[in-house]
């Protein structure tokens, strides 16, 4: 006979009690009025939505009462959870987070986030964008406008192709994969890279040659003339560079 969620739970929870020798035959009593201790009702920073508990076994009977309208249960790092409470926050989509020991406040307002939001808002300390661009051209505004920000970060606009190709250098040199410079002296631009060892440009006058260059040269770096190059062009080359970049990475 296929044991049911109860007496799978009691058969694990006996065995973890003889495994960790620090649960007494009383336990089983106990562990509410330890979860209500440890739960931080009196905290003025503590998410209504979350409950928290602090116990070493974390059984159904700690979550008796509790369940309704919790969005996530906060445990310490070490807690056991039984199955039967893994399937309960399951069935009742209540997501179990443990706690890593970092300042609660921060990370309070962090766990009911969907994933996808947390995606769309990178922290400081997440990834750079793989695409950064740069250039003294007027319409630099305009390209950061029609641009995603997860495609590419626009610099502000250049004083000179110097200064541009400077900026691209050190965004480069602090995470960026690969970056697009659109100047006026494309040509002394692009020599100008190619003396620099951790550049690997490429002069592009024509939108037609963007993926041509992109597959025969392994480079970083595309160096547009501002004559010839709209905007929408523009643009069109760096979400091309992008997806080059997410496919090859």
């Amino acid at each position: 006979m296929k044991p049911t969620a109860t007496e799978v739970e009691k058969l694990v929870r006996q065995a973890l009690q003889a495994w960790t020798g620090s649960v007494a035959s009383s336990s089983v009593s106990a562990i509410p009025v330890a979860s209500v201790a440890a739960i931080p009702a009196a905290s003025p920073s503590a998410d209504a939505r979350e409950l928290v508990l602090m116990d070493s076994v974390i059984s159904t009977e700690c979550l008796r009462g509790r369940t309704g309208g919790i969005a996530s249960l906060r445990v310490p790092p070490r807690s056991i959870l039984t199955p039967a409470v893994k399937d309960l926050c399951r069935e009742k989509g209540i997501a179990i987070v443990r706690d890593s020991g970092a300042d609660q406040s921060a990370t309070h307002q962090a766990i009911p986030v969907p994933l996808s939001s947390q995606e769309s808002s990178p922290s400081p300390g997440s990834r750079p964008q793989r695409l950064v661009m740069a250039g003294t051209s007027p319409w630099m505004s305009a390209i950061e406008k029609q641009l995603c920000p997860k495609q590419a970060k626009v610099l502000a606009r250049s004083t000179d192709d110097a200064a541009a190709l400077r900026s691209i250098q050190e965004s480069l040199g602090h995470g960026h994969q690969a970056g697009i410079l659109w100047v006026e002296s494309a040509y002394a631009t692009g020599w100008q890279a190619a003396r620099i060892e951790s550049l690997r440009p490429a002069v592009v006058t024509q939108w037609s040659d963007v993926t041509r260059a992109l597959r025969e040269v392994p480079l970083n770096l595309l160096v547009l003339p501002i004559h010839g190059w709209s905007i929408p062009a523009v643009c069109n080359a760096a979400r091309t560079v992008f997806e080059h970049l997410k496919r090859t990475n």
